[in-house]
């Protein structure tokens, strides 16, 4: 798909830094936007369900995960829930936090949930990220659902939301824009 010749030197700087952490070309787009205007969408790793196909990117173990779509470990992580470390835990309680500890791990900092990575790496991966990615705005003026069974990422310049727009997510679900705006 042709790039959008639009975009400032920043924004096609930012978009394909994401598009090269996930193995795409710098200007890519894995869809246009405009072929799905004005109508509700969902986005899905699992191709059947998606409307628009996925660009599904296997990913091994959970630190490759947070590289594709993690926070920095040094960000301010107050508003992570963190597990009980796993050796004060029962073989139950351990299963039942892997859930959190993946999630804390990818968005938080990954040295305080690190007892858990290889349980992490062994019962949930490897495991498929679709991506969708797109170097004009999105206009988001239907109801988008993002849905699994795996997680989605989204890389564009922009993402506009109109009236009757919004997202409605059941997966993790990543977001890396420019600039995201609300129209009245």
């Amino acid at each position: 798909m042709m790039p959008n010749n639009e975009l400032t030197h920043d924004q096609k700087k930012n978009y394909a830094a994401v598009n090269k952490k996930f193995g795409i070309d710098d200007l890519e787009s894995t869809y246009r936007p405009e072929e799905y205007a004005g109508k509700p969408l969902t986005f899905s790793a699992d191709p059947a369900q998606s409307d628009i196909p996925p660009r599904l990117i296997t990913v091994q173990t959970i630190a490759d995960l947070k590289a594709l779509t993690g926070n920095p470990p040094d960000r301010d992580d107050t508003d992570i829930d963190y597990p009980a470390d796993s050796g004060s835990c029962t073989e139950e309680q351990i299963k039942a936090n892997l859930p959190k500890a993946a999630r804390a791990y990818v968005l938080g900092n990954p040295e305080k949930v690190n007892t858990y990575e290889p349980l992490i790496n062994a019962q949930m991966f490897p495991m498929s990220v679709a991506y969708f990615a797109a170097t004009t705005p999105y206009i988001i003026d239907k109801p988008v659902v993002i849905t699994g069974p795996g997680p989605v990422a989204w890389n564009y310049p922009n993402i506009v939301f109109k009236p009757g727009g919004n997202i409605t997510a059941d997966v993790d679900f990543t977001i890396n824009c420019t600039t995201m705006s609300k129209e009245s």
